[in-house]
């Protein structure tokens, strides 16, 4: 092998090293990027689901009903400071609530001191569906909209 084949080929590896470590730090730069963009843009459950949530309709035993005339303008406002407002056939409420994570559920307590555990059935970007455990209601799954 003559000087200059040897030369051409040293050359060669170089160039095809540094190509590879090029692509290895762009790729690893790539996926930091993603990660650190998913990491930030995830918000999480709590604060989803803070905002004013309206009534859109009740399912019974997997049957849909409308929202009558009186429940009509029915909402659950849930706000930053961890206080709620609630409208339910006309009757305006007032409290704070808090989440529980593990348990996927919400406990708001009114002014009075009474509390109601509400179970989160499904959540999605602008839509509830929430089971409440009180005796009365057990049987309805109450679906909201944002």
């Amino acid at each position: 092998m003559n000087k200059c084949n040897i030369k051409a080929e040293h050359s060669f590896a170089l160039e095809k090293y540094t190509n590879y470590k090029i692509m290895f730090r762009t790729t690893l730069l790539t996926l930091l990027l993603i990660t650190c963009g998913l990491v930030f843009s995830q918000e999480s459950i709590k604060d989803q689901l803070i905002g004013k949530w309206k009534i859109n309709e009740y399912e019974v035993q997997g049957e849909f009903h409308q929202p009558t005339r009186e429940d009509k303008g029915d909402y659950l406002f849930l706000k930053n400071d961890m206080s709620f407002e609630s409208k339910s056939e006309g009757m305006l409420d007032f409290g704070t609530w808090n989440f529980l994570e593990k348990k996927k559920a919400i406990i708001l307590t009114d002014a009075n001191k009474n509390s109601l555990k509400v179970i989160i059935v499904k959540k999605e970007t602008n839509s509830l569906i929430l089971w409440y455990d009180e005796k009365d209601l057990k049987e309805i799954l109450f679906h909201y909209r944002k």
